[in-house]
């Protein structure tokens, strides 16, 4: 039963209006009269889950240098055009994203040239060798200080655990997005080219624009921007051969005063209809504002394990199952007690209702902070190729702020009692400690679970 003084739901007008350009790119306008900023966010699909075993990292190199010289401009001019302008144009493993001030007597002149140079980047980068070659080096010497970074290194152990490394058939998303060192060692001027021939094209883009611009305008704009850029194939689809929920245990070790531990297992994907539930169990759990949030009041205030600790699974719900995941920076000595806590409160908020107090505040957080979330035309540039990508229905924004607030006591017991599973957990910890001994911390934190 949720609070008899219902959160008040803010209203969101969010449009997206479709097109198909002729390039086979789908695009998506989301009109803002009177903003300020007009955002792009082009979105390819594959990116790093496409990644050859042994090339981790090329996908991120594909993208993050595009911006680094056209057919037609160098980087310094690019970056000369758009500064100017109040403008940027970034790329990574899942595409690019921009934004410019809206400018120009006619309040469409900034735009018109943010959406040229961005169409340059898409379709005619020249990945310059000396650019390439002075990132790369960058980008090892990054990479050689993470082989031993605690913090990098359980994230990929984790990931490992929970989605499988990419070998024997199943999906590159476990693998890290920028690589390793020995994979980027491995990466030549000649793999980004042929990796952008075949992926950077048409029918795998999906472009977003917000801001006060005229939708059929940025069509006509685009079409002839993008008039060369080659239609290609579509992605394959997606290898969610994940591994089952299971008991792994991976550890990093290193000779270091705290350990970083992560636990968790698969989640949902975002077009589950448990979502709405999960993100407000979420913040009764792991995720509340201000430390309010059971995990964090427990573990941090109360038992001063941490400064940090959280846990969430819906941020991370996709096309594919997201995980759920609890994180803490502990001592070596406090792991026992991290790991029980994790433990009893998944298994608690699966078998107790939920309190009224708590179900009101996290509901009262949600409708307030979603909303104001939206509050730039990035993010808006953002959701609208989400929701495109993801296959969410029109009105899907407003629609989750109604579904949010119904959530009741008894849908947060429900969907943690199916999503949770405190027996099947996967932990990878890096620190002053072994495999041995985390399995035991592990067991002994799930002894009373059955009893």
């Amino acid at each position: 039963m949720s609070s008899t003084t219902e959160p008040r739901v803010l209203r969101l007008d969010i449009p997206a209006i479709g097109f198909d350009l002729a390039c086979g790119a789908r695009l998506i306008v989301s009109p803002r009269p009177g903003a300020s900023v007009t955002a792009l966010v082009v979105s390819i699909d594959g990116g790093a889950r496409l990644d050859p075993l042994g090339q981790e990292g090329l996908g991120h190199f594909v993208g993050s240098l595009a911006v680094e010289g056209t057919a037609r401009h160098t980087e310094a001019e690019l970056a000369a055009i758009l500064e100017p302008l109040g403008g940027s144009l970034v790329g990574d493993s899942s595409g690019l994203s921009g934004s410019v001030a809206q400018g120009g007597a006619d309040g469409e002149e900034n735009w018109r040239t943010l959406l040229d140079l961005a169409a340059e980047v898409l379709a005619e980068p020249t990945y310059p060798r000396e650019r390439f070659e002075r990132r790369k080096a960058i980008a090892l010497d990054r990479l050689r200080v993470d082989e031993a970074e605690p913090r990098v290194q359980v994230s990929r152990l984790f990931n490992a655990l929970v989605y499988g490394s990419g070998t024997g058939g199943t999906s590159g998303i476990g693998r890290p997005r920028r690589g390793t060192f020995a994979s980027v060692s491995t990466l030549e001027r000649d793999h980004l080219v042929a990796k952008h021939a075949e992926s950077w094209v048409g029918a795998r883009a999906i472009v977003g624009v917000c801001g006060d611009v005229d939708p059929e305008a940025v069509r006509a704009h685009l079409d002839a921007a993008l008039s060369g850029w080659k239609s290609g194939t579509e992605a394959p689809p997606i290898d969610d051969r994940f591994p089952p929920r299971a008991t792994r245990v991976g550890v990093f070790e290193a000779e270091r005063e705290q350990v970083q531990v992560l636990a968790g297992h698969l989640g949902i994907r975002r077009l589950d209809p448990r979502y709405p539930a999960l993100v407000v169990m979420d913040h009764v759990l792991g995720t509340g504002a201000g430390f309010t949030d059971r995990i964090s009041r427990r573990l941090r205030d109360e038992e001063g394990l941490a400064y940090s600790v959280s846990a969430t699974t819906a941020a991370s719900s996709g096309r594919v199952e997201g995980v759920f995941q609890a994180s803490i920076a502990t001592s070596p000595d406090k792991v026992d007690a991290a790991l029980a806590g994790f433990v009893e409160e998944m298994e608690r908020i699966r078998v107790e209702t939920v309190g009224e107090e708590e179900l009101d505040l996290a509901k009262r957080y949600l409708s307030g902070s979603y909303a104001l979330g939206f509050e730039k035309s990035s993010r808006r540039a953002s959701q609208v190729v989400t929701a495109a990508r993801l296959g969410l229905p029109e009105g899907h924004v407003e629609q989750l702020l109604e579904d949010l607030m119904a959530v009741d006591a008894a849908a947060v017991r429900e969907v943690a009692h199916a999503v949770l599973e405190p027996r099947a957990l996967s932990v990878a910890a890096a620190g002053p400690l072994d495999e041995a001994t985390v399995r035991a911390s592990l067991d002994a934190a799930r002894a009373g679970l059955d009893g």
